[in-house]
């Protein structure tokens, strides 16, 4: 049952680098609608895009949490796929991982919402 599981996140993650990656379909801002104010998650379609064509600077340039995500879901991927071949179980040793660093997280959306409300994206 957990392999199935494994493999749907997956299949998702392809789903969801597909729609959103490359072609043009956009998600407008929920909580910028409503509070007039970008939300610390505002630009990081653009910046995924620009991303994945390596212009880095320009993704950054969008949202500065780009790299933190992206580094997140490489190592997400990593540890998945290797429970997934191996049952090694270090997922969730790096969720609990994650889980015990939480203010790293709180710190950087703080940081990218100050960016996004100077920036403004």
């Amino acid at each position: 049952m957990k392999r199935r599981y494994y493999f749907l996140v997956l299949l998702g993650e392809g789903i969801a680098l597909w729609l959103f990656g490359f072609s043009k379909i956009t998600i407008p801002c929920l909580f910028k609608w409503i509070f007039t104010i970008p939300c610390p998650g505002c630009g990081l379609t653009r910046a995924f895009r620009q991303l994945f064509q390596f212009h880095i600077l320009e993704a950054i340039s969008y949202n500065i949490l780009v790299l933190p995500i992206f580094l997140f879901l490489i190592f997400l991927n990593y540890y998945l796929i290797q429970d997934l071949i191996f049952s090694t179980h270090k997922l969730k040793k790096f969720f609990s991982y994650i889980y015990s660093h939480s203010y790293y997280w709180i710190i950087l959306v703080v940081i990218s919402e100050v960016w996004n409300l100077f920036h403004g994206v």
